[in-house]
This record gives C-alpha cells, sequence and structure tokens, in this order.
C-alpha cells in the first residue's frame, strides 16, 4: 500500500485526515483545522461537469494506494488554507471519474483526468504527479509560492497532505 507520510522529512508537516469522523459530510461553507497550521473549507466545484451543492465526505479507505480515512470530493474542492506559505504541497489522490479541479491561490484549472496533471501549471505553481510501485498515479505535488490550495472534482478522494518549505507569509 502506497502512503505519502513516507514523504515525512525535514521542514516538511503531514496530516491525515484519521482526526476527522468517519461519515461526516462537509458542504462549502465552515472551515475545520486539520492541523496546527492548516485548516480546510470546501468551496463549490467550477468544472463542466459539476452539478447540485457539492461535498467532501470523509470515509474509510475504498481503494489501494489510499490508508485509513479520506476525503471524496462530489463536485467539490477541499480548500487547504495555511498560516505560512507554501513552497510545496503534496496530496495522495485518485480520480475515479469526472474531472479533476485545482485552484491555487486565484488561479483555476480543470483537468479531464489525473494523468494531465502532470507538467502543468496552475498560475505559478507547477504539477507534477507521484507514481506508486506499478506505475499508476497515486499523487499530486504543487510546487510554488502559495497561500491557499484546493483539489477535488467530480469524484477525487484525497489522503496524506504534506507541506514542506513553509515561510513565514508575507516574507
Amino acid at each position: 500500500m502506497f502512503c505519502l507520510t513516507s514523504f515525512y522529512g525535514q521542514g516538511q508537516s503531514c496530516v491525515d485526515f484519521e482526526a476527522l469522523e468517519d461519515g461526516t459530510t462537509f458542504s462549502p461553507g465552515g472551515i475545520i483545522d486539520i492541523s496546527y497550521d492548516v485548516s480546510m473549507s470546501v468551496r463549490h466545484s467550477t468544472g463542466a461537469n459539476s452539478g447540485g451543492a457539492g461535498s467532501v465526505s470523509v470515509l474509510t479507505d475504498m481503494y489501494e494506494g489510499l490508508d485509513g480515512l479520506m476525503l471524496k470530493t462530489d463536485n467539490a474542492l477541499a480548500l487547504f488554507k495555511t498560516k505560512r506559505k507554501i513552497s510545496n504541497l503534496t496530496i495522495a489522490l485518485k480520480e475515479v471519474g469526472g474531472e479533476v479541479e485545482v485552484h491555487v491561490d486565484k488561479d483555476k484549472r480543470t483537468f479531464p483526468s489525473i494523468a494531465y496533471l502532470e507538467g502543468s501549471s496552475v498560475g505559478a505553481a507547477k504539477l507534477s504527479l507521484v507514481y506508486g510501485t506499478e506505475g499508476q498515479p497515486v499523487g499530486v505535488t504543487i510546487t510554488g509560492s502559495f497561500d491557499e490550495c484546493a483539489i477535488g472534482g467530480t469524484q477525487v478522494w484525497l489522503d496524506n497532505l504534506c507541506t514542506s518549505g513553509m515561510t513565514v507569509a508575507g516574507r
């Protein structure tokens, strides 16, 4: 089983979603503190296939490569904000049909599938896929300098968020 927590290292902060309650569904609006430095909120999807109100649910392991509790987006994005600027964010993900949407600060892009993330840009941030042992994409790394990042879409599963290169905002 692939787990991005193996990327722990000096200057890196990782969170999984084990502290959230299984079966909880979040609608666009409120803010959930998921670690000292990171908060999460839910944003409506703006992709072509978005429909309905949109939500992010906390569910138990459904896919190989993701572990424990994870987030399932349903026509919504999980928006992660930090108290500091981020230069590198990695998150495990699995797209199971439909579009993948990525927002970095005020810039937004919608991709037909996870494969289209490789080598793409969203604003000044660069995207690169993380591959599992069988060569399949199991995560994405977003590199740049940003305050917030949202990822989700039609049916996207997220787990193990890791940030590094965090500096005090404005410095």
